[in-house]
């Protein structure tokens, strides 16, 4: 194993070359420093695995398809604390390290969690539902009252502690499914998000399944890259959440806000940066669609060497790659709606009328004798033909044994 030093990006890359079993002889890791950290891993082909992925199902599963695109991810913010001491440093001893301000357990625990929901379609994006999620045991009357009458479409998760779990996760899924459905019905949903715990979970795939949504998951420890809500989104949403915060101190006399007006500044960040603007441009840009002619440079250099990629799903073995851990029976439950999808079209049997069974003879007649004056079967007129569902037909909602709604 030998390290090579180059210039790249604008950084220092060291690549590694040792034996692998994947990808033969040699198997490169890059090692990326840039300004907000750094990479380690197989990112070379964690990308090229990227978009091979979504060139496999853009190509065969959905071609022709009317496909809409969104991105899904969770991110923390700060809700308003109480004022406090400062930084206090003592003088007896020269290695203090309790010179922090000590932030109490109430507000330690009051965490807020937004889940974000982007699309590529400019004219759906005010429709996706964006969700807050709290922990109610620490609200207010006044907040839960405030957090309980947001503007649409910001929705409070209630019941919840302020993180997702994959239980509340597919009931966000299955919320945002059906607001697509009611401005597109004959959508195909492609999902595209991180790695996370929550997200592959056995219980979350199964149900994405279950919703038809086409899950493609964004590379392990890449998501600064190719995940469009950490690459454009977020750091506006929190650049201008930090403003309105500020705004909102600067106006008060003791520069703290009002109880629960934080709330009404967090709904306005997400009206305006989530819901108002459109970032249809980030998946192009970012290689989440069926043309790559508008990538940018970071991404197609990483994917370059390996070009043209193969038109087929990943196996286990790349999957773990792609995933930056070993997961079993990944591939079976990713791929699981994607590849009904492809097995969909069966050509329906028509029975011509001869083939038909004979009408039930009338109340009286002998077995085997149909209606007629000299006792000879009367021609039947043909019966009419089955009614087949539209292959566009978009399924009734239903319930299973668990009550979820599909």
């Amino acid at each position: 194993m030998g390290p090579l030093l180059g210039p790249k990006f604008g950084a220092f890359c060291l690549f590694l070359y040792k034996e692998g079993p994947i990808f033969g002889d040699q198997n490169v890791t890059l090692f990326l420093g840039t300004k907000i950290g750094f990479v380690f891993g197989p990112v070379l082909h964690q990308v090229s695995f990227f978009l091979q992925w979504i060139q496999w199902l853009m190509t065969l599963p959905l071609q022709g398809k009317y496909v809409v695109c969104i991105n899904i991810d969770e991110t923390p913010v700060c809700r308003q604390m109480a004022p406090r001491k400062g930084f206090v440093i003592s003088l007896k001893r020269k290695h203090d390290r309790n010179c922090f301000a000590r932030v109490p357990l109430r507000d330690r625990r009051g965490q807020t969690t937004v889940l974000a929901t982007i699309v590529d379609r400019p004219e759906l994006q005010n429709k996706m539902p964006q969700f807050v999620l709290t922990n109610d045991k620490l609200m207010s009357k006044l907040e839960k009252d405030k957090l309980a009458h947001l503007p649409d479409p910001i929705r409070w998760v209630v019941g919840s502690t302020g993180w997702v779990s994959a239980e509340t996760f597919k009931q966000l899924l299955t919320e945002i499914r059906r607001s697509i459905l009611a401005e597109c019905p004959h959508a195909e949903i492609v999902l595209f998000m991180d790695c996370s715990p929550v997200h592959t979970a056995r219980e979350t795939l199964i149900h994405c399944s279950r919703l038809g949504l086409h899950v493609c998951l964004i590379p392990g420890g890449m998501t600064f890259l190719c995940q469009p809500l950490d690459s454009h989104v977020f750091a506006t949403f929190k650049q201008y959440l930090a403003d309105a915060q500020e705004r909102e101190r600067d106006s008060t006399p003791g520069g703290v806000m009002p109880p629960g007006r934080w709330v009404d500044v967090l709904a306005d960040a997400i009206s305006n940066v989530l819901v108002g603007r459109n970032w249809s441009h980030t998946f192009m840009q970012n290689g989440l669609s069926s043309s790559w002619t508008q990538l940018r440079h970071r991404i197609g250099e990483l994917a370059k060497p390996h070009l043209p990629l193969p038109l087929r799903l990943l196996e286990s073995e790349e999957m773990n790659v792609l995933l930056g851990k070993k997961r079993t029976e990944m591939t079976d439950l990713a791929y699981r709606a994607s590849q009904r999808m492809m097995a969909r079209p069966v050509p329906r049997l028509r029975l011509g009328p001869a083939s038909r069974l004979p009408r039930a003879p009338p109340a009286g007649a002998a077995p085997g004798v149909a209606s007629g004056s000299s006792g000879a079967a009367s021609p039947r007129p043909p019966l009419p033909p089955p009614a087949w569902p539209h292959p566009d037909a978009v399924d009734a909602p239903r319930l299973t044994r668990s009550g979820s709604m599909y």
